[in-house]
C-alpha cells in the first residue's frame, strides 16, 4: 500500500521483496509469477531467472512439462534481452512434445540464430517439426537430418547420431520411403556397440521399427534388450518410458502382450505415462493400449480407451495422432456393425491427411482400415 511504501525508503523496499521472493520459493508458497514479481521489485534478476530456470529443469524431470514450459517463459523474461539459446531451445523442445508445433518451430529456429547454428538436436528436431507440418519436403528434411546424423557419429556423440538417424526414419516414413528406412536401419545396425548404455539403449529402440520394415527377428530381440537396460540403468527417466513403448509396440505385433513380459512393460508404461508431460507418449500408450483390447475382442474396452486418448490430442496440432484417433473408431464402431457411423470417423480421418501424414496411415485411412498402433 501507499502508506506502506511511505514507511520503508526505497532500499528497504528493495530489501522486503528480495526476501518475500526467497521465503516464497523456498518455502513453495508462492507461483511463479508472484515469486518473480518480488525479485523484480527488488531490482534482482539474477534471483528471478535462477529460481525459474531450476523449477523448470525440475518439473521437466518429474514429467510436469506444461508447468516446465510455463517456468522456463518466466526465466527467459527474467534473463537479460530472453537471449539464452539453451533456454529457448528447451522451451522449444517442450512445446513440440506438448504439440504445439508452430511456437515450438519458431522458439527452436530463434535459438539456432542466437546461438549461431545452435546444437545439433535442436537442428534435427526443427527439421522434424518443418517435414510434419509441410514447410519443408520429406526428402529434404531426411537428407539434412541424415547429414547431422553422421556429423553427431564422427565427433564421437552416438546418442545425438542415433537420434537423428531416428528422426531421419520417422521423416521417412511420412513420405512412404522403405528403401531408404530399411537401409537406415542397416547403418544403424552397423553401430552396435559404439556409444555408452544410452546410446544402446536407443539404438535397440531404432532397431525395433524392423517389426514392420522386413527384420522382425532382430526387432523383437533389439527392443526387449533395450527395455531391460534402460529399467536396469535408467528406471525412472523418460528414455526407459519410450523404451516401455516400444516395446509395447513390438509385442503387439507379434501378438504376445499377454505375456509376463508384456503385462509387467504395459503395467510400467501406464503408470510412466500417466506422470508424463508429452502428450504424443501419452496418447500412444493409450492408443495401443486400445488396439490390444480391440485384439483379444474387449470392444467396449477399446471404445472407452480411445475416448480417454481423445482428451489428451483434442484442439492440439498432433495431426498424425488425430488421425489415428478417428481411424481407430472407425474401426471400433465396424466391428460394432455400425458402418454408417464408421465412416463418418474414416472420413474425418481423410480430412487430416497433409503433408506431414505419415505415407502407411494415408493408404490404410483412404483404404477404411484402422492403422492398429502408434509406433512412435
Amino acid at each position: 500500500s501507499s502508506r506502506f511504501r511511505r514507511c520503508f525508503g526505497p532500499t528497504r523496499m528493495r530489501e522486503a521483496h528480495l526476501g518475500i521472493g526467497r521465503w516464497l520459493a523456498d518455502s513453495g508458497s508462492g507461483s511463479a509469477a508472484e515469486i518473480v514479481h518480488h525479485f523484480e521489485l527488488a531490482d534482482s534478476l539474477d534471483d528471478a531467472y535462477g529460481w525459474a530456470k531450476a523449477a523448470a529443469e525440475a518439473a521437466r524431470d518429474s514429467g510436469a512439462l506444461v508447468e516446465a514450459l510455463d517456468f522456463y517463459e518466466v526465466a527467459l523474461e527474467a534473463s537479460e534481452g530472453g537471449s539464452d539459446p539453451d533456454l529457448i531451445a528447451e522451451a522449444g523442445r517442450l512445446s513440440l512434445l506438448l504439440c504445439q508445433r508452430d511456437k515450438g518451430i519458431r522458439l527452436l529456429k530463434r535459438a539456432e540464430d542466437i546461438g549461431e547454428g545452435g546444437n545439433l538436436t535442436w537442428r534435427i528436431e526443427r527439421l522434424d517439426a518443418l517435414s510434419e507440418d509441410g514447410r519443408l519436403s520429406h526428402s529434404i528434411a531426411a537428407e539434412q537430418v541424415q547429414a547431422l546424423a553422421h556429423e553427431a557419429a564422427e565427433s564421437g556423440d552416438w546418442v545425438g547420431s542415433i537420434h537423428g538417424m531416428e528422426t531421419a526414419i520417422r521423416i521417412l516414413e511420412r513420405a512412404g520411403d522403405w528403401e531408404r528406412i530399411t537401409s537406415l536401419l542397416e547403418i544403424v545396425g552397423h553401430s552396435i556397440g559404439k556409444g555408452g548404455p544410452r546410446a544402446e539403449i536407443r539404438r535397440g529402440m531404432v532397431l525395433g521399427l524392423g517389426m514392420v520394415y522386413g527384420t522382425p527377428g532382430r526387432a523383437s530381440t533389439a527392443a526387449r534388450e533395450a527395455y531391460g537396460l534402460a529399467l536396469r540403468a535408467f528406471p525412472d527417466s523418460e528414455l526407459t518410458a519410450r523404451a516401455a513403448h516400444r516395446l509395447f509396440v513390438v509385442l503387439l505385433s507379434e501378438g504376445t502382450v499377454n505375456s509376463d513380459l508384456g503385462r509387467k512393460c504395459v503395467s510400467f508404461l501406464e503408470e510412466r505415462a500417466r506422470l508424463t508431460g508429452d502428450l504424443r507418449l501419452q496418447y500412444s500408450t493409450l492408443a495401443n493400449r486400445a488396439v490390444w483390447h480391440l485384439d483379444t475382442g474387449d470392444i467396449e474396452v477399446a471404445e472407452t480407451i480411445l475416448r480417454e486418448a481423445e482428451k489428451v490430442v483434442v484442439d492440439s496440432q498432433a495431426s498424425n495422432e488425430r488421425q489415428n484417433l478417428a481411424t481407430n473408431r472407425g474401426d471400433v464402431l465396424l466391428r460394432k456393425g455400425e458402418p454408417a457411423a464408421a465412416l463418418q470417423f474414416f472420413q474425418e480421418a481423410e480430412s487430416l491427411i497433409a503433408g506431414g501424414t505419415r505415407g502407411f496411415l494415408r493408404d490404410l485411412v483412404t483404404g477404411g482400415v484402422s492403422p492398429r498402433s502408434m509406433g512412435s
